[in-house]
């Protein structure tokens, strides 16, 4: 009896470890979906941004395709009209902008993984004083990898032509305390 008592206690004790072992195991995999579901959906709507500034033919040789984006008007450019500066391009036109003008820093912030929004509001600012006013500035974006914790931090600087920097960085400051508010 006391045997039968015994291999019941273990048979129980088994089912029950096995039992906790497969819940462990299912709530692992479910929470590994949903997080490489999450950075997939980033990653989609990223593509899809980049899609939108560089998918198309050239505005001005409407018979090729877009190899850039002017980051200045965002107009896409083939590669013979695509004017390269460093890591970013311009139209025609706006390179001549860039070239004859002194640009400084308007505004920076550094955006990490776990915020990946910080920077949008300059890419909003940046995209309404050229819809509204035709408003020159452009954007770079500079990548820090920290090796230590493999992490990628991204500085995002939005210029202007120097003589308007007073202007619209207090345009901006309104612009961001409007948008922290909302």
């Amino acid at each position: 009896m006391e045997n039968s008592l015994l291999i019941l206690t273990i048979v129980q004790s088994i089912l029950i470890l096995a039992l906790c072992v497969t819940i462990i195991f299912f709530g692992y995999k479910f929470y590994q979906d949903k997080t490489s579901s999450q950075k997939s959906t980033h990653k989609d709507k990223r593509l899809k941004r980049k899609d939108k500034k560089t998918t198309g033919n050239c505005q001005f040789h409407p018979q090729l395709k877009a190899e850039a984006s002017c980051a200045i008007c965002g107009a896409l450019v083939c590669e013979s009209c695509a004017k390269a500066q460093g890591k970013i391009h311009f139209c025609p036109e706006h390179n001549e902008t860039y070239k004859t003008n002194t640009w400084e820093a308007l505004e920076t912030v550094k955006a990490s993984p776990d915020d990946t929004t910080a920077s949008e509001y300059l890419f909003k600012f940046k995209q309404s004083l050229w819809d509204e006013k035709k408003v020159p500035t452009y954007i770079q974006v500079h990548y820090q990898i920290n090796v230590d914790d493999d992490t990628i931090i991204s500085e995002v600087t939005l210029f202007c032509i120097k003589e308007h920097v007073d202007q619209y960085r207090l345009l901006i400051q309104n612009n961001k305390e409007g948008m922290i508010t909302q």
